[in-house]
Parts: structure tokens; C-alpha cells; sequence
């Protein structure tokens, strides 16, 4: 295997770099997508944030699950990478769970 990590330009050789780099990914788009969740979870949460705040997150939110979307659908669930993807699929889950809360776009992008 070898791919191009946009982090810093190198090659990537070694399938044990690519399943870090998987990890560390998902880790990072699974967390914009709940707290995006939480940020709309309660009138509380959505006072702390202005509109733009909130706005923003939904960006994030749709963004990672569109990505996230697109990586399901390669190869990468081999069983190396198929742990890094439970917490991922945890938090799409959780959108479609919380539709009533959330923009359409996100909870499209996460089905």
C-alpha cells in the first residue's frame, strides 16, 4: 500500500502508518459529528453557541459524514482498519437516532 498523507507529504509505506492514519481520521470525524449532536442535544447546549457557532458545526458535521460515507464504500473495512471504524459508525448512528434534531443534510449524509 501506498498513499499520499495530506498531513505533511510523505508516503506512506507501511500498511501499520495507513491504519493509524485511519484512526486518527475517523477519531477526528467522529468527534465533529457529536459534538455537533450535542451541541443541538438540549436549549442549554444551543444557548452557549451563537447562530454562526452552530451554523459551523453542521458544516463540520455534514462534511464528516459525507467523508465518512465515501470511506465506507472502499476497501477499507479490512479487518486492521475495522475497529477504527465502530466509533465512526457509532456516531452516524447517533444522527440518524437524533433526525429531529439535526439539519437533513446531515442525517441524509450519515444514512
Amino acid at each position: 500500500f501506498f498513499h499520499l498523507s495530506a498531513h505533511n507529504d510523505v508516503w506512506i509505506s507501511k500498511e501499520t502508518d495507513m491504519v493509524k492514519l485511519v484512526g486518527l481520521t475517523t477519531t477526528h470525524l467522529a468527534r465533529k459529528i457529536n459534538l455537533c449532536i450535542d451541541s443541538h442535544s438540549s436549549a442549554e447546549a444551543k444557548s452557549k453557541l451563537t447562530w454562526k457557532q452552530r451554523m459551523n458545526m453542521n458544516k463540520q458535521a455534514w462534511g464528516s459524514c459525507h467523508s465518512l460515507g465515501h470511506m465506507l464504500t472502499t476497501d477499507m473495512l479490512r479487518s486492521q482498519l475495522y475497529a477504527h471504524f465502530v466509533p465512526t459508525l457509532e456516531a452516524m448512528i447517533r444522527c440518524i437516532n437524533e433526525y429531529d434534531l439535526l439539519n437533513q443534510k446531515i442525517v441524509s449524509a450519515a444514512a
